[in-house]
């Protein structure tokens, strides 16, 4: 299981931010700063309801969570990418 909760976000330009939250992934807790950007608001087509879509991204290092096997074999930094559309809720 991974959960991310976002503690602040800083908005860096009319469709950027920096959203900085708790990352938990093996039982690991870590601070992260995701690039995010928007890349669409409007009503759903179908659900008549606000949307929105959005890109993320940062870099992990596997170690920080205790998933550091093979390291430097295999990378100890991994790049994540995110996409997420969401819907205001109700």
């Amino acid at each position: 299981m991974v959960t991310f909760t976002s503690t602040s976000i800083e908005v860096t330009g009319d469709d950027t931010a920096l959203i900085t939250g708790d990352l938990t992934m093996n039982d690991v807790t870590k601070s992260v700063v995701l690039n995010a950007k928007l890349n669409k608001t409007g009503d759903h087509p179908m659900a008549g309801k606000p949307w929105l879509g959005f890109d993320a991204t940062t870099t992990l290092t596997r170690s920080d969570f205790n998933l550091g096997a093979f390291a430097p074999a295999v990378s100890d930094e991994v790049n994540v990418m995110i996409s997420l559309e969401a819907m205001k809720a109700d």
